[in-house]
């Protein structure tokens, strides 16, 4: 079976779990090498479910409210990162599904649609893409969310958004984009990274080393979420990043 027919064979089961219920898990399927798990910071402590979109002007995190068709949406400018909108929306009508994408609207002070790619693969396609527009029209100003095949990490920092991704030879490479003079290049690019599991933190290690300076990046294995990332120079950690939200492709 290709990987195409194998996508399809999920879409139904995917499709019931995006947006319409707070999930952190769109369950693993036994033909694909990951499920994908979704979490963010709350200010006190890691929460399961969230959506992400790494936007070319702005950052938006989607968080599903418990037993309700609710959400609590945050966003920043890119170029003000340290000012945050919070809004309170309601889902309008039924979530919308067809050809391997779901729709959802959501109103209140502002109108958005997120459009949810259901496509899946075990080559390539390890994470779903997301597409956010707002406002009115949304449904005609759906704007793409960064995304790259392969994607085992993506983390919303304060700072930057930073991307992992696993090439065809098992290699890591490690790609940042600060928030800072935002462009669509990366601000930094590591490859030869190494993975193994940390079992102590009970994490996925992700490690990568250029110019004297090691990048770690820790990923939670378990159901109870948590990331950090480490910069360390000599052995000792100089900087800590705060994260506030991640997708991670952990194992099946």
């Amino acid at each position: 079976m290709n990987s195409v027919l194998k996508a399809a064979a999920i879409v139904a089961a995917v499709a019931t779990l995006v947006f319409g219920s707070p999930t952190s898990l769109r369950r693993a399927h036994p033909q694909l090498p990951y499920e994908e798990i979704n979490a963010y910071y709350d200010g006190a402590k890691w929460v399961s479910g969230s959506t992400q979109c790494d936007g070319s002007r702005e950052v938006t995190i989607i968080k599903p409210v418990a037993k309700s068709k609710s959400i609590h949406l945050t966003s920043f400018l890119k170029s003000a990162p340290a000012r945050k909108s919070e809004l309170t929306l309601r889902q309008k009508g039924e979530i919308d599904c067809a050809m391997m994408k779901c729709y959802t609207t959501y109103v209140g002070p502002v109108q958005y649609l997120i459009m949810d790619s259901n496509y899946l693969d075990e080559d390539a396609s390890w994470i779903h893409a997301v597409q956010v527009g707002k406002g009115r029209v949304a449904q005609n100003n759906l704007a793409e969310c960064r995304w790259f095949e392969r994607t085992r990490v993506a983390l919303i920092t304060e700072l930057r958004t930073i991307y992992i991704t696993q090439n065809t030879n098992g290699g890591f490479e490690y790609s940042t984009f600060n928030y800072q003079g935002a462009k669509k290049s990366p601000s930094l690019v590591v490859k030869n990274g190494s993975a193994l599991v940390d079992t102590a933190k009970g994490a996925e290690s992700f490690t990568f080393t250029n110019a004297g300076y090691t990048y770690e990046v820790d990923v939670s294995k378990s159901d109870k979420p948590f990331a950090e990332v480490l910069v360390k120079k000599a052995g000792a950690t100089v900087q800590k990043e705060r994260v506030i939200a991640y997708t991670y492709a952990r194992k099946s």
